[in-house]
């Protein structure tokens, strides 16, 4: 019996059906190949491409270049837009495709220098301008390549060695060339300020001692020089005329204010100092040292048209390492490594003096010395600049502005204080949206602060602050204009200054002295509660020094005037005691932590220290705060018994402009005449007390001319005054 097969043949399937299923595994199968394939290409290209970016970066090439058969003129022309741009790795690669640095054409090399110079490659820059300047001398194209290699090195911060390019450029510019136009009195503009920061000591405002603020000129874009050379063109490489020799000189006031005019073909840099002295009439004395130094310097092409003389040996001495003066009609010469402490006068061995002798007749030559070359030096920069301020009253230079701020720095340096205000307000009229409106109106106000004028400090400091709210130094103005404040004695109205003062950087030491002095105005208005809590929100940055132990000071002053209960206050007193102990300077707090810590002193009993403090901070004291510190250290004297020391205090205080002030000190000199045993004499000066408005106690003054009257034997008035009456004078 046959068993049926449970399968059917419809279930089983067709030819047809089994056919189909082959062909779905077949393109599954492909699909799955192709997707091997493109993953295996991906990952090779990840692999392999970043090595090829990177080619492309280190050759300075853009990776999404144009086809490399476009021609000559297409790109460079498009590598001049990328220029424009600022963007210097393209516009490096598309002037590559036009030729190769050794073979390009003068201004193609040029750009190449610029691409290099934007890149910050400073090295092949540098040679590439140097070649250029040398291939082609006494054409524009050198002049521009000059001032140049002085913008690399003002890049890099050498500021010494910009001066001798600069020099270069300008003793070997034709001015009467069209195409200089104003770049000649821009180049001499640029050295007597790259000449001025590099020779003066420029110190940077600090928070104790303010100091003169110097902007932060900007340099010119290396592709700008580029805007004025494409203009040119090819006259940019033509050569200048060839010069012949020539030595004019038009007379001036004085030898330093000759105009010259001259042309040196060639020859030795002492050859034309010795020319130059014979043409304006002076003996030249050239030291040892500086004849070594300029033997060997050679000069060629040299074309100056009235220039001062002092602008003229400036131009050839300072790159070279000399210095000048001029005295009796004689030019000295001298190399700057000689003016050193190490210079011995010439007359102090011939004259046989002792050694400790001799070396200060020698310290003082020295002295005498640097102040003629300091002064000669800053006379010759007012003559280029005044030169430069005649010459393009016309066309103004570009920078115009500059020439007025150099010109009051070195009046300021020259301690023509006046002179130099004069200057710097025509400034801040002329441009008061400048970047050297603000740094005037802060030197002015340093300016005005060293003279001791406060309000016009305060007031210039202010303009300065509100003209650039987010500038890095209007901090600290608002702490000048605070310190101002408090030597004035106006303490409530500089907690608003010092409060903004504290907006400067976490750490900084404007910010942290501006809390140390907040901290001491809230003790001196005797708000200790506030001081303290200032002093632990700071003390993260208070506890480093130098201002750690200021801060434990004042930080036990108030927990000492918050203090209620007897064995606190002992406790606190002891806190207080280590605290003094452990400042040994107190001008960080100046002006009122000397006066706070006399008065610390006297609360323990040792008014002999609290003298030691007043006496060390009158030196700097002036204002209405040397006042205090005076009728301060008075007292500490009088509590001291030195009553010659109290009187001699207060003489300063008798003539002050304050009647308070007067009053305190006839109130001292009242006391110290009853101690010292003239009766009389006390109760004049207790009568001056009466006479002006004054912080001594009614009941005190009373009872010290009662006292005064019983030792007179005059027991009415006496008792009078002991009853709280003044009696009939």
């Amino acid at each position: 019996m046959a068993i049926a097969n449970p399968i059917t043949e419809e279930q089983a399937g067709s030819p047809a059906r089994v056919s189909s299923g082959w062909k779905v595994v077949l393109l599954i199968s492909v699909v799955a190949a192709g997707l091997a394939i493109g993953a295996l290409a991906g990952t090779i290209a990840f692999l392999v491409w970043p090595e090829v970016e990177t080619k492309h970066a280190q050759a300075g090439e853009p990776t999404n270049t144009a086809d490399p058969t476009e021609s000559v003129s297409a790109n460079e022309t498009r590598g001049d837009e990328k220029l424009l741009e600022q963007d210097y790795a393209a516009a490096l690669a598309f002037y590559r495709r036009v030729a190769e640095p050794q073979n390009a054409s003068p201004l193609l090399r040029f750009r190449l220098a610029i691409c290099q110079e934007g890149l910050g490659r400073w090295e092949q820059a540098q040679q590439l301008y140097s070649e250029i300047a040398h291939r082609h001398p006494d054409t524009v194209l050198a002049f521009a390549c000059h001032m140049a290699l002085a913008r690399l090195c003002l890049r890099q911060g050498r500021v010494e060695s910009a001066m001798r390019p600069i020099a270069q450029a300008i003793l070997q510019a034709n001015e009467s060339a069209a195409q200089i136009g104003a770049a000649l009195p821009q180049a001499r503009l640029t050295f007597v300020a790259t000449l001025l920061r590099s020779r003066l000591q420029i110190v940077p405002p600090e928070p104790l001692q303010p100091f003169l603020a110097w902007p932060p000129w900007q340099l010119e874009h290396p592709e700008e020089t580029w805007f004025w050379l494409r203009g040119l063109g090819e006259a940019a490489t033509r050569p200048w005329p060839v010069i012949r020799e020539l030595v004019q000189v038009t007379p001036g006031t004085d030898s330093a204010e000759m105009v010259i005019t001259l042309q040196w073909p060639q020859g030795s840099l002492l050859d034309l100092l010795h020319r130059l002295a014979k043409e304006t009439g002076q003996e030249i004395a050239v030291s040892d040292k500086a004849t070594a130094s300029l033997a060997t310097r050679s000069l060629q092409s040299l074309r100056l048209v009235n220039l001062p003389l002092s602008e003229v040996l400036l131009l050839l001495l300072e790159p070279e390492g000399c210095v000048w003066y001029c005295g009796d009609k004689k030019l000295h010469v001298l190399a700057a490594e000689e003016v050193s402490l190490e210079t011995t006068h010439p007359g102090a061995e011939s004259a046989g003096m002792p050694n400790q002798e001799s070396v200060a007749v020698t310290q003082s030559y020295e002295q005498s010395l640097r102040q003629k070359l300091a002064k000669a030096r800053l006379h010759s920069v007012l003559a280029t600049l005044n030169r430069l301020l005649l010459e393009n009253s016309s066309a103004p230079l570009p920078h115009l502005q500059r020439v007025f701020w150099l010109m009051g720095l070195c009046h300021y340096h020259l301690g023509q204080l006046k002179e130099a205000a004069t200057w710097w307000d025509r400034l801040l009229h002329r441009w008061p949206q400048t970047v050297e409106a603000f740094y005037v109106s802060f030197n002015l106000g340093v300016l005005y602060w060293q003279q001791g004028e406060l309000e016009l400090a305060k007031r210039l400091w202010m303009r300065a602050a509100d003209q650039a709210p987010g500038h890095p130094l209007t901090p600290l103005a608002y702490l000048y204009v605070a310190r101002a404040e408090l030597e004035d004695l106006h303490v409530e109205s500089a907690i608003v200054p010092l409060r903004r003062a504290t907006y400067a950087p976490p750490g900084s030491p404007t910010r942290c002295l501006a809390q140390l002095w907040l901290a001491c105005c809230w003790l001196y208005l005797n708000n200790a509660p506030a001081a303290h809590n200032l002093l632990v929100r700071e003390r993260r940055w208070l506890q480093a020094e130098p201002y750690r132990t200021g801060a434990a000071f004042l930080d036990a002053l108030a927990r000492t005037q918050g203090s209620e209960t007897g064995s606190l206050r002992l406790r606190q007193a002891e806190d207080l005691l280590t605290a003094l102990l452990q400042v040994q300077d107190w001008q960080m707090l100046e002006p009122l932590g000397p006066l706070l810590a006399g008065q610390a002193w006297v609360r323990l009993h040792l008014p002999e220290q609290a003298g030691r403090v007043y006496q060390s901070a009158l030196p700097r004291a002036r204002s209405l705060w040397r006042e205090e510190l005076l009728l301060a250290y008075a007292e500490s004297c009088f509590l001291c018994r030195q009553f010659a020391q109290a009187r001699q205090a207060v003489q300063e205080s008798l003539r002050s402009s304050r009647p308070d002030h007067v009053a305190a000190a006839h109130w001292l000199l009242a006391r110290c005449a009853l101690r010292e045993g003239n009766p009389e004499e006390s109760l004049e000066h207790a009568r001056q007390v009466l006479l002006h408005p004054s912080p001594v106690p009614r009941e005190a003054l009373l009872r010290l001319m009662g006292e005064a009257y019983l030792a007179l034997g005059d027991s009415r008035r006496a008792a009078e005054c002991f009853a709280g009456r003044i009696p009939d004078l």
